[in-house]
């Protein structure tokens, strides 16, 4: 028990360090531009950027208390505030959520945003028990050493009947991955850092039900050696819906889960 607990906060710690680093690079922060708002408010094209579907899914749930989990230097926080949206964001690293407070005062949304200073054992994330209707999660899980910590918090903070709207890079197709990880590009990661498996996303079942999923970055990937371009997108999007095996070639999945409302969960 006391090597598992030196483990866990080491693993923090490590955390901590490296998103550190991060927010050092964010210093100069500058308000969100109304246009950002905007996009995100009405989600002109949800098939092909995965946090426009990400926001299409939260207005589709409609819910007042939103959990941001891993809400780093604060961008989506105030975007859902600036949707009416109560908005408690919760991070790991204090340099972060002292960005988050600053970002909120720029864009005008402190009376709607409330920072938590956190990780998944924290006692503070004991007390939010219950008290979200909706938990947005953006490229959080992948980061943590214990996958299951994480999706029973974020299952302890929803209401019955809360939904999850997820984001997460993941590695469906082992073949794909060993030829992408031959490819020249930059990585920055950080300790715990991976793409989840099918074995992780088998465990949100676990937790949640499954309402609906949606696939991006499947040719796309290869905007890691190749120029970005919509035209790639489109076509991965109509591959994903024509061809159901080409989601094994995802490199990003949207989810939304719900918490079950009329029976236990494990």
């Amino acid at each position: 028990i006391e090597a598992s607990a030196m483990d866990k906060r080491q693993n923090l710690e490590a955390e901590q360090d490296y998103q550190k680093g991060l927010a050092a690079d964010l210093q100069d922060i500058q308000p969100t531009p109304q246009t950002t708002f905007e996009r995100y408010k009405n989600h002109f094209r949800p098939s092909l950027y995965y946090k426009e579907r990400m926001f299409a899914l939260v207005e589709q749930c409609r819910p007042k208390t939103v959990c941001d989990f891993g809400c780093g230097a604060g961008e989506t926080s105030t975007e859902l505030a600036q949707l009416g949206c109560e908005v408690t964001g919760i991070d790991v690293s204090p340099e972060l959520i002292g960005l988050c407070q600053r970002r909120a005062a720029l864009d005008k949304v402190s009376d709607r945003c409330t920072f938590l200073l956190a990780d998944v054992a924290s006692p503070e994330l004991s007390r939010q028990a219950g008290t979200f209707d909706l938990v947005f999660v953006q490229a959080v899980l992948h980061h943590l050493a214990n996958v299951t910590a994480g999706l029973a918090s974020i299952r302890n903070l929803l209401k019955p009947g809360g939904h999850v709207v997820l984001q997460e890079p993941v590695a469906l197709s082992k073949c794909l991955q060993f030829f992408l990880n031959l490819m020249p590009a930059k990585r920055d990661l950080s300790p715990n850092e991976r793409q989840l498996d099918r074995r992780d996303l088998a465990q949100f079942r676990e937790y949640f039900e499954l309402v609906e999923t949606h696939y991006f970055h499947g040719l796309s990937r290869l905007y890691r050696v190749l120029p970005e371009g919509r035209l790639c997108r489109r076509l991965d999007a109509w591959l994903f819906r024509a061809l159901p095996c080409f989601r094994r070639f995802a490199g990003i999945v949207v989810m939304l889960l719900r918490k079950p409302a009329a029976k236990e969960v494990p």
